[in-house]
């Protein structure tokens, strides 16, 4: 099969969660289909001044005259399908789709939704003019794709509230398998919960409430890692805080979840899945979570650490449970629903379905 991949130009280091579903579509795609019948076309990131522009004659995301020019005469090529990741390239949905080019859409969350509660949290004219690009863009994407696809069933409803269009497929995020000999329970002599997060508002929102409300009543040290520290290093000071550890950008995550006793998931807002909360089951993490951690997620939360929607419920877990750096229930769960053979796996059967037209026969 030849296939046609958009979306964002991807930068070397992967720190945030959407990057990292954004790369993992491309591998899963070069996976199934071969590196010779995958043509990836990256979307860069262009100025303040040209993004300004493309909003207000509501062009598509990262327009410029070159991406033009390379979308005209990616066109005319016969591709099986094109998959498009993400709902900012509506317009571009649109064009290909006048081609008669089969185009899969791929919702990394609903993004209206999104963009309206940053815009609720920042009230910044630039983000209710995002707000109102973004609703205009996905509805072109939603309307004109072949299929749509959605991380679970809650950006499922929500496309259908807002687009009158139920999705196709849902494709939960995956991470490769880590084998179980490699995590298995170990003795820690400082044992400690971790907590791992990139510099968004929900990362910053949900750490910053926890640490204040939570850590002081633990007996167990609280490690923080990922690019959210740089908002707590103003005020999170060892004194105040004496046993909350920030550790910044950590190239290597390997060794800090596997000492972990646990993962703390303390997000409040938010929209399609949690990486931080498939990523702690690869490692066969207990995680306690509130309701939007866990979203997506079918499995017995009090198994797998527990649902916590308030500061004593975090307390009341963590205080409770097993001095233990391995949960197998975790795992298997991981296993079983969230590793990248059984999500490709997925995928790829959807596509040779008959039923949904998307092979062509050249």
């Amino acid at each position: 099969m030849k296939v046609l991949y958009i979306g964002r130009e991807l930068q070397r280091k992967i720190c945030d969660g959407g990057s990292y579903v954004s790369l993992k579509n491309r591998e899963m795609l070069l996976g199934l289909y071969g590196k010779n019948n995958v043509t990836i076309l990256e979307i860069p990131k262009v100025s303040a001044y040209r993004h300004l522009i493309n909003i207000l004659l509501r062009r598509g995301y990262g327009y410029t005259a070159r991406i033009k020019y390379l979308l005209k005469g990616i066109s005319k090529e016969n591709f099986d399908f094109c998959f498009v990741d993400g709902t900012h390239y509506g317009r571009y949905v649109d064009d290909l789709a006048k081609t008669g080019c089969k185009v899969i859409v791929f919702c990394h969350n609903v993004e209206y939704d999104y963009y309206t509660i940053k815009y609720r949290i920042q009230r910044s004219f630039a983000n209710l003019l995002m707000k109102e690009y973004i609703y205009f863009n996905e509805r072109l994407a939603v309307s004109h794709a072949h299929t749509v696809i959605t991380l679970n069933e809650r950006d499922a409803i929500g496309i259908k509230r807002y687009y009158k269009r139920y999705p196709e497929l849902l494709l939960p995020i995956s991470y490769s398998p880590i084998p179980e000999n490699k995590l298995l329970s170990c003795s820690i002599a400082n044992p400690y919960i971790l907590f791992v997060g990139a510099g968004q508002i929900a990362n910053i929102e949900g750490i910053t409430w926890f640490i204040k409300h939570v850590s002081r009543h633990l007996n167990i040290s609280l490690c923080v890692a990922g690019a959210c520290c740089t908002s707590l290093e103003k005020w999170c000071f060892p004194n105040e805080y004496p046993n909350v550890v920030l550790k910044g950008f950590v190239d290597n995550l390997d060794e800090l979840y596997i000492n972990a006793s646990a993962v703390i998931c303390p997000i409040f807002s938010g929209s399609g899945m949690k990486t931080k909360t498939i990523e702690a089951l690869r490692y066969g993490k207990r995680i306690f979570g509130t309701v939007e951690a866990f979203e997506g997620i079918e499995a017995d939360f009090r198994e797998i650490g527990g649902l916590c929607n308030s500061s004593e419920d975090y307390v009341s877990g963590i205080l409770n449970m097993k001095q233990t750096t391995f949960n197998k229930y975790s795992y298997e769960v991981f296993m079983k629903s969230y590793s990248d053979n059984i999500v490709h796996e997925k995928f790829n059967r959807f596509v040779n379905n008959a039923n949904n037209g998307l092979r062509v026969n050249h």
